[in-house]
């Protein structure tokens, strides 16, 4: 068998890599309220549910519902 060397190993992502996976907060709502809308359907929550679970205001889901 072979022996296995330690390597040191490198921070696996630079900052720039970091940024390449960044959201904008328009894109994470939007995604939140899709995510929302189809646990209502499914499990039959409440918006008052889905907004509490996904941290949303009653604001947010109608504001991407209308755009």
């Amino acid at each position: 068998m072979k022996s296995l060397k330690k390597r040191k190993v490198k921070d696996e992502l630079t900052t720039k890599m970091h940024s390449e996976f960044t959201i904008s907060k328009e894109k994470e709502v939007a995604i939140k309220v899709l995510l929302a809308k189809q646990d209502m359907k499914e499990f039959n929550y409440s918006v008052a549910q889905v907004c509490e679970l996904y941290g949303l205001s009653d604001e947010e889901i109608g504001i991407v519902e209308n755009s």
